[in-house]
């Protein structure tokens, strides 16, 4: 006697259908603040990789580099963009010193323009930080410079860079999502040079390593 093959009843097929419904609304929620929290940490990154990009220049051609902060998503390689301590993006440049400083390309070891950024921008992350313009001297600490303003090649932002004012206050950048939900992080740059990411709802501890 032949065996008759049965499949899904209609019915079956919909309860399967409601309950892989159920399972993806109730994943949604948390596969979003997953990637927003992925997408502050990735800007996060690339920030921190930046800032010790112009510091590593700095010590590498002698001279000063900076790296600005603004909102604009253009004029970026012009080096003209207006800075600002709540802009999502960054342009990294040589500097002068002093306004005696020659304003050649040739004379700092290449191109003023060391790269950019527009990926805060691109990824909805918002941006708080305590200057708009940081000054790596040549042996990688951060600067006050009052020159800054003698830019070559435009710099209509016309900042002064701004240094930790002791040891135990870095210059931050905090990077926060869309929501209260997503987890903020900080970008820290000490008095010394070193620059570091760290999670401003701990503090810093021999068990919460990662805190600011």
């Amino acid at each position: 006697m032949m065996m008759r093959a049965r499949g899904f009843s209609l019915i079956e097929l919909l309860i399967t259908l409601a309950i892989l419904g159920f399972l993806l609304a109730a994943a949604i929620p948390s596969f979003h603040a997953w990637m927003s929290n992925s997408r502050v940490r990735l800007v996060a990154d690339t920030l921190q990789n930046d800032l010790r990009k112009a510091q590593a220049e700095a010590v590498r051609r002698n001279h000063q580099t900076a790296l600005i902060l603004t909102a604009s998503t253009s004029s970026l390689s012009a080096l003209n963009a207006t800075g600002s301590t709540t802009g999502g993006n960054w342009f990294m440049r040589v500097v002068n010193a002093n306004s005696s400083e020659s304003t050649s390309d040739a004379t700092v070891g290449g191109s003023y323009f060391l790269g950019a950024s527009t990926i805060g921008a691109n990824y909805g992350v918002s941006m708080s930080a305590s200057t708009a313009m940081v000054c790596f001297n040549s042996i990688g600490r951060p600067v006050t410079n009052s020159s800054a303003a003698n830019l070559p090649s435009g710099g209509t932002y016309n900042l002064a860079c701004t240094a930790p004012a002791d040891a135990a206050t870095p210059l931050t950048y905090t990077l926060s999502g869309a929501t209260s939900s997503v987890r903020s992080l900080k970008v820290t740059v000490s008095l010394g040079g070193q620059i570091r990411m760290c999670d401003p709802a701990k503090t810093l501890s021999s068990s919460n390593p990662d805190g600011c």
